[in-house]
């Protein structure tokens, strides 16, 4: 084929006016994927899917079965994974529908309807990246403001379903309008495609991207993973200053009725799933600030309740922006490394050249 296509460019320049025929570029001068690293690429986001899948159904099964005490937190968390679910099925099977006549990817069945399905359903089903955002806009409200959940579910929620899901759902129906989905050459999968649809033979070496698609990639996926990022950022940290200001290690023998009762005041309000009307205590027992108040002042020397809550909720707050960062960061990673291509076959030098860093993308996105 990159013979042919030298010789036609050789005979007639004129076809191609923007290509030197005296300075070629055929696919020989390019470093391509091996079969066995297209093989592996194409397999490594299936057991992530299903992986992702089983928990996000596992969730919605236990959710159910508490169905009539349902609160925000637990409709936020099923809408979360039922996107979850979408979205890993998506990306697992998007890698085998691409177009099986013009890609270059083994194990290539579809057809351009296909691909464009494929790059529709991811975009629409990535609402799970917003849900995470919206689940820490809860807990900072609940946690640093107190706020209850018939006051969240009233005034609040309502607008987050609409942002966490208009925004993908919106931008796919433009993706679909606009005609952008196409074959990725260097990612896993179909999605906004960075060329104009072009099946000419010279298509692939010297076409170059059409740079409104470029930025169009960026505000599909990259605004909302830095919005959610920072927006998960900001509400740990908030939580965890607010904990930290009402929360002290105390000394030994100190009376700590006051620091136990806010620190116990905000976990119930963070872990609580029970319905508006329930009892906040069980009915056996005292509330926990009465009990603390009618114990006798004991010394210890162990680090005391407060500490300990306060460490818990610092490693779940660094816990929960890392595990975001880590899964998404590498997408992020390859997608800038690419924006320096100008052909398809730049793109699939670049996959060759940043191999690890695209197999991390494939096993993380899921």
């Amino acid at each position: 084929y990159a013979a042919r296509m030298q010789d036609e460019l050789m005979s007639n320049p004129f076809h191609f006016p923007f290509v030197d025929r005296h300075n070629i570029t055929t696919m020989d001068s390019y470093r391509q994927l091996s079969d066995t690293q297209q093989i592996v690429l194409s397999l490594l986001p299936i057991p992530s899917a299903i992986i992702s899948i089983l928990g996000s159904t596992a969730i919605i099964y236990l959710a159910k079965q508490r169905r009539k005490e349902w609160t925000p937190y637990t409709r936020l968390l099923v809408a979360m994974s039922v996107c979850d679910i979408a979205f890993s099925t998506s990306l697992a099977s998007a890698t085998f529908l691409r177009p099986r006549e013009t890609s270059r990817r083994i194990w290539a069945f579809g057809n351009d309807a296909t691909c464009s399905y494929a790059a529709f359903m991811i975009q629409a089903t990535s609402a799970g990246v917003w849900y995470q955002g919206m689940l820490s806009i809860y807990f900072l409200l609940t946690a640093r403001y107190g706020i209850k959940n018939a006051v969240i579910a009233k005034r609040v929620e309502p607008w987050m379903h609409l942002l966490a899901i208009g925004y993908p759902i919106g931008t796919a129906i433009a993706g679909a309008v606009m005609g952008i989905y196409g074959e990725k050459s260097g990612a896993s999968a179909c999605y906004v495609s960075r060329y104009d649809k072009d099946s000419s033979p010279d298509a692939w070496f010297v076409q170059e991207k059409n740079s409104k698609r470029g930025t169009i990639v960026y505000i599909f996926f990259a605004v909302p993973v830095i919005v959610v990022f920072l927006c998960l950022t900001f509400s740990q940290l908030s939580i965890y200053l607010f904990i930290r200001r009402h929360t002290r290690p105390s000394p030994e023998g100190e009376d700590t009725s006051r620091t136990e009762d806010v620190s116990i005041g905000w976990s119930e309000r963070l872990t609580s799933d029970t319905s508006e009307g329930s009892s906040r205590y069980p009915s056996s027992t005292k509330p926990a600030s009465r009990q603390i108040k009618n114990k006798k002042k004991r010394p210890t020397t162990k680090l005391s309740k407060q500490s300990q809550r306060l460490q818990l909720v610092c490693s779940q707050a660094f816990l929960f922006v890392m595990s975001f960062v880590f899964c998404n960061i590498w997408n992020l990673v390859v997608t800038r490394l690419q924006s320096s291509s100008r052909t398809h076959a730049d793109e699939i030098e670049t996959m060759v050249k940043y191999y690890p860093v695209v197999l991390l993308q494939a096993i993380m996105i899921p």
